[in-house]
């Protein structure tokens, strides 16, 4: 059995559903910087930059190559 714990300094974090999806709610207007994790990857993006724009929703679809995702 495993357990991951990740200290962020903010409430905007969310962890991934079965099917790869996660949602981040409330987020203010603005742009951000994210951090993509994966267990058994480690970091896949350690600067994915977003526009969250006020009154719209933002969604993206992170595709990474089969080459990134080998140790």
């Amino acid at each position: 059995m495993r357990a991951y714990h990740m200290v962020v300094d903010h409430p905007w974090a969310a962890v991934s559903n079965a099917a790869g999806v996660a949602t981040v709610k409330r987020l203010p207007p603005g742009t951000y910087r994210f951090k993509v994790w994966h267990e058994k990857w480690g970091y896949l993006e350690r600067a994915l930059e977003v526009e969250i724009k006020a009154g719209e929703r933002t969604e993206m679809k992170l595709i990474y190559p089969a080459e990134k995702l080998q140790k």
